[in-house]
C-alpha cells in the first residue's frame, strides 16, 4: 500500500513537473491533467503563481473538495480564478469565509452573498459582519441588511472605510449619534448624509452654531426653523452662504431688512493697503473679488455694497 501511493505520489510530481514546464495545448493539457492522482497536486498547480493562469484554472477545475477550492479562491488576486472558485463552491458556509477575508470586490461573490442573506442560511450573523469582515464591500453589504441600531450607530461611528460608514448613516434613525457623526467624522460627505437625516431641531441648531465645516453649517441651516437662531446665525457666521441662507429662512421681512443692514457690509482691506484686486468672478447682480496678497475674496453689489466671502490668513 506504501509503495502504491509513493508511486502515485511520484508519477503526480513527474506529470506536475511537465505541466510547469510543457504544458501544450489545451487537449494535451487536459490528458496530462487527467492522469494526475492526488487532488493536492491539481491544488497545488492551481495555486502556483509561477504558472500560466489558463494553466491553473484548468487545474482548478478539476478540483472537487470545496475546501481545497477555498484555498484557491484565498491565494489568488486574479479575477478569473476567484471567480471559477466562487463558481464551484456550493457550501453557503465556505462561500462567506472567502467574504470575509477577500477585501477586492466580486460580482459573482457579492451575488452569492446576496442569495445566502436572503435565504438566511447556515447561521450567517450579518450583524457580526458588518463590524468584522475584512473586506469593506461585505461590510457594506452587511450593513444594507440588518436592522440592529446599535450595531448601525457602532459602524457609522468607528469603521475605518468611509463609504461603509454612508451605508450605515443612510439607515440611522438616532439624532444624537447622527450629530455626532455630523459634528466629528473626517469626511464632509459621511457628515452630509448624517445632517440631512436629522430632524431634531436642537440637535440642527447645534450643529448650525457651531460646526467647525461651513457647508455642514449650512446644510443644518437649510433645516433650521427657530427663528432666534437663525437671526443669531445670519449676524454672526463668518461665512457668506451660511449668513445668506439663514437670512432665506428668517420669517420676518423687517428683521431681514434690519440684518443686512448690519450683518454683511465689509470694507475692502485690500485697497486699504494699495494691493491689486482681481474680479474672480460674476454673478447676476454682484462681482466677486479676490486678493492673492492678503488671501480673502469679497462680494461688490452694483449697489456698492461689499459683503465678505472668505477671510484669509492675513485678514484683520
Amino acid at each position: 500500500m506504501e509503495n502504491e501511493i509513493t508511486k502515485s505520489a511520484i508519477n503526480d510530481a513527474i506529470i506536475i513537473e511537465e505541466i510547469m514546464t510543457q504544458p501544450g495545448n489545451r487537449s494535451q493539457l487536459d490528458a496530462l491533467l487527467s492522469e494526475i492522482i492526488h487532488e493536492e497536486s491539481l491544488v497545488e498547480i492551481a495555486r502556483s503563481s509561477s504558472t500560466p493562469r489558463w494553466v491553473r484554472v484548468a487545474a482548478m477545475r478539476r478540483v472537487a473538495d470545496e475546501s481545497a477550492l477555498v484555498e484557491v479562491a484565498l491565494s489568488t488576486n486574479d479575477w478569473e480564478l476567484l471567480t471559477g472558485a466562487i463558481k464551484q463552491i456550493k457550501t453557503d458556509a465556505f462561500i462567506i469565509e472567502i467574504s470575509l477575508k477577500k477585501k477586492e470586490y466580486n460580482k459573482y461573490l457579492h451575488d452569492r452573498l446576496k442569495d445566502i442573506a436572503e435565504r438566511e442560511v447556515d447561521g450567517l450573523t450579518l450583524n457580526n459582519y458588518a463590524k468584522t469582515a475584512d473586506g469593506a464591500t461585505m461590510r457594506a453589504f452587511s450593513v444594507e441588511r440588518i436592522t440592529n441600531e446599535s450595531v448601525l450607530c457602532d459602524v457609522a461611528k468607528t469603521d475605518s472605510d468611509k463609504n461603509v460608514r454612508i451605508c450605515a448613516v443612510k439607515r440611522i434613525r438616532n439624532q444624537t449619534v447622527l450629530g455626532d457623526i455630523a459634528k466629528a467624522d473626517p469626511y464632509i460627505d459621511v457628515r452630509s448624509h448624517a445632517v440631512m437625516l436629522i430632524t431634531e431641531q436642537s440637535v440642527l441648531s447645534e450643529i448650525a452654531k457651531s460646526n467647525n465645516m461651513h457647508a455642514i453649517r449650512k446644510s443644518a441651516v437649510d433645516r433650521l426653523n427657530n427663528q432666534s437662531d437663525l437671526i443669531m446665525i445670519a449676524k454672526n457666521d463668518d461665512y457668506l452662504v451660511v449668513r445668506a441662507a439663514a437670512i432665506d429662512r428668517i420669517l420676518d421681512k423687517d428683521t431681514i431688512a434690519d440684518i443686512k443692514k448690519i450683518a454683511l457690509p465689509f470694507k475692502s482691506v485690500c485697497r486699504e493697503k494699495g494691493h491689486d484686486e482681481r474680479i474672480a468672478g460674476m454673478g447676476h447682480d454682484n462681482a466677486l473679488y479676490s486678493c492673492d496678497r492678503c488671501g480673502y475674496s469679497y462680494i461688490r453689489e452694483d449697489d456698492g455694497r461689499e459683503y465678505l466671502f472668505h477671510e484669509g490668513p492675513d485678514h484683520l
